[in-house]
């Protein structure tokens, strides 16, 4: 699952997903060497790895590993996925998981979203998202992030190129690696 690629043949909106790791006991300095791990749902809500029931009923994707992938930070603590824009499933707020891990330590578990405009005009403007909607849930509605989601909010920027998005998150881990 190393790879900076992980539409895994799903289609979508092009989504280029930057992670920037910092230290926050070095005054955030950035963190090289990192692993971080992301795993996502594709259009119609389903989840690589898993048998589920999205939005097109129950559906088998054991041994897939589309919307998954594993990179190491660079010298500027950044990662770079190349995705698709997640799509949303009942239930949930629109999402994508990541792990971060150095020295093999697992620093972080999360997930990330976006702003509920940015996302909503996605999904209610672009084919195929359009085939389910705006995503019904608040944030205030969801498990995980009706605590408080600020700091797991990714930003949205329109990409000419790709005629997609480019999605950016920094997160500050314990760099000791402990």
């Amino acid at each position: 699952l190393q790879r900076s690629d992980v539409t895994g043949g799903q289609t979508g909106l092009p989504l280029v997903l930057t992670f920037n790791v910092v230290d926050t006991n070095n005054s955030c300095a950035v963190v090289s060497g990192a692993r971080v791990d992301i795993w996502h749902c594709n259009v119609d809500g389903y989840y690589s790895g898993y048998t589920v029931n999205g939005h097109l009923g129950n559906q088998n994707h054991v041994g897939e590993t589309f919307c998954r992938g594993i990179q190491m930070t660079d010298v500027n603590g950044e990662v770079e996925f190349t995705t698709i824009f997640p799509g949303w499933y009942p239930g949930r707020i629109s999402h994508a998981h990541f792990q971060i891990f150095l020295n093999s330590v697992l620093q972080v578990t999360s997930q990330l979203t976006y702003p509920i405009a940015e996302k909503n005009q996605i999904y209610t403007t672009v084919a195929p998202y359009t085939t389910w909607g705006a995503d019904p849930v608040a944030f205030s509605q969801d498990n995980v992030f009706a605590d408080g989601y600020i700091n797991q909010l990714a930003t949205l920027t329109p990409n000419a190129t790709t005629g997609g998005w480019d999605s950016f998150l920094e997160v500050g881990i314990n760099g000791n690696g402990v």
